[in-house]
């Protein structure tokens, strides 16, 4: 009796400690200028500021200053020659399993499923037979639940991977459902929303910078991704055409990848190449959200574009399409519009709304902002994180 009242008190302690102590935690990420890596490295940065010990494990720093407190684990790229290819998986797996020995971390959590949740259950077996047990957080972001995990090479092994997890979290509740539906996942999928640093991103007017971009009679419409095919940008420029026949106009494309020479051919051949501003890859988009009047979004799919949020937080109204998780981010008629996808006249109507009664303007940019430190601001979804991580670190006791 007396040795199970001591055990119960010594895994009382353990609860208790498990609990308020700070959380050593890995975060697994690219460190480039899409979502993921924002969203990791955003992470990384709230986790610290509520005084926990954050370890970012990725193959190069983040595009974004982050404090120095922040650890940073360079995974290597080295060409071994005997490779056709790096051993990607095989070489984070590796680094993964060091800095969990190295640093004792509490728990690692992956953002994205392909390559990464591979390469972490890896490490955890690999660690595990040195006795020690931690758990593995796969954070979902969008297209590795609806376009690269669901291909015919990668469906069994993201399944496998995301079933191994001992958590899974996705970025809006179409991600969540949607991984359900592809993967045949039973276990809980928790949904954390993106989220944003309000002080960072707020509006500062700068007379100078807009009068850089626009004449004063002229409305600034904008954008931000990476580029790629699937984020539609040719329809935002045919939109744009439109609407800019109606309203004076300019449109700002922030960011850079594959596509930007094909859109820089299009805008031209449409003759709106002079009212068009490809600015590539930028540090300080909040400072081009802070001159906009209208974000605009037209992607096949999404799961919960940070873009969109950071310039909501920027007081700028959008219309984004009814496709993925735009919709639980944009309120149809409050912040902005929802438009058809692949409607080009609908989107540029949308547009044209917003931009031309400046009362219904004004509201939904006060609306924007309301909405963003109501629900998608980064102490309250951070603190989402931590309270799913310890929930997770006691049940692997």
């Amino acid at each position: 009796m007396e040795e199970m009242r001591k055990l119960g008190e010594g895994l009382g302690t353990l609860i208790h400690e498990l609990s308020h102590k700070p959380i050593k935690a890995g975060i697994v990420c690219e460190m480039g200028v899409g979502g993921s890596s924002i969203v990791g490295s955003s992470l990384a940065e709230g986790l610290r500021r509520n005084g926990n010990d954050v370890h970012i494990i990725s193959y190069s720093r983040s595009f974004r200053r982050l404090p120095k407190e922040i650890k940073f684990h360079h995974i290597p790229s080295k060409d071994f020659n005997v490779f056709h290819h790096l051993p990607l998986t095989l070489v984070t797996a590796g680094k993964i399993e060091d800095v969990i020995r190295k640093e004792n971390l509490d728990v690692i959590n992956v953002h994205y499923a392909l390559p990464y949740a591979a390469s972490a259950y890896l490490a955890k077996q690999m660690v595990a037979s040195h006795g020690i047990k931690i758990p593995v957080v796969t954070t979902l972001h969008g297209t590795d639940v609806h376009t690269v995990g669901v291909h015919d090479q990668f469906r069994s092994v993201t399944k496998f991977v995301l079933e191994s997890s001992d958590g899974i979290t996705t970025i809006c509740k179409f991600l969540a459902d949607k991984a359900k539906e592809n993967f045949d996942i039973d276990s809980e999928i928790k949904v954390i929303h993106n989220f944003v640093d309000t002080q960072k991103f707020r509006r500062r007017e700068n007379p100078g910078f807009r009068k850089s971009i626009a004449e004063e009679s002229e409305k600034i419409m904008v954008h931000a991704s990476n580029f790629r095919p699937i984020k539609r940008i040719d329809h935002i420029i045919r939109a744009f055409k439109t609407a800019s026949k109606s309203i004076p106009s300019k449109l700002i494309l922030l960011g850079d990848g594959p596509e930007m020479p094909k859109m820089k051919r299009l805008a031209s051949k449409l003759n709106i190449g002079d009212k068009i501003t490809f600015t590539g890859a930028v540090k300080d988009v909040q400072k081009y959200f802070s001159v906009s009047d209208l974000f605009v979004m037209a992607s096949e799919n999404e799961g919960m574009p940070l873009s969109i949020m950071e310039a909501m937080s920027c007081r700028v109204p959008a219309v984004a399409v009814n496709r993925g998780g735009m919709p639980e981010i944009v309120e149809d008629g409050k912040t902005g519009y929802v438009a058809e996808y692949g409607d080009t006249r609908d989107i540029a109507e949308k547009c044209m709304k917003i931009l031309s009664d400046g009362s219904l303007c004004e509201k939904m940019a006060r609306n924007s902002r309301e909405r963003i430190e109501k629900d998608f601001n980064m102490r309250k979804n951070v603190a989402e994180y931590e309270r799913y991580y310890r929930r997770l670190m006691l049940t692997s006791i």
